[in-house]
């Protein structure tokens, strides 16, 4: 019954499809976190002695906002931050561990939550 979010969480890629198709990430996005808000209170507020069904029902839900979330939200990173703050840096030289870039780490922070507020207003 727990593996039920993910196995609905494999169509993520038909909600990658729809936008694509219809556009729209905003609503779509504001749609899901309402599907995400609704689904972990019906969780957290489920007495223990409910119909399973509900259960399921829930469930299903989560699996819903999981894919939703990653179409819609994932897509929208490269809109706000610069190429070279997406990614995550491996060094061959050290052995594959990762790159440490920390005297910048601050500087780049500050720039993505700017234009972060920027994108926002």
């Amino acid at each position: 019954m727990i593996s039920v979010p993910f196995w609905i969480g494999m169509t993520a890629p038909v909600y990658g499809i729809i936008a694509d198709k219809f556009g729209r990430r905003v609503y779509s996005l504001l749609g899901t976190i309402l599907i995400g808000m609704t689904t972990i209170s019906l969780l957290f507020i489920i007495p223990g002695d409910v119909k399973v069904i509900i259960i399921y029902i829930s469930l299903i839900m989560l699996g819903v906002y999981i894919a939703s979330l990653s179409a819609y939200l994932m897509p929208c990173y490269p809109l706000i931050c610069e190429r070279r703050f997406v990614g995550t840096a491996f060094d061959k030289k050290k052995g594959g561990k990762l790159n440490s870039r920390k005297p910048k780490i601050q500087e780049e922070t500050r720039e993505i939550i700017s234009r972060l507020q920027s994108f926002v207003q």
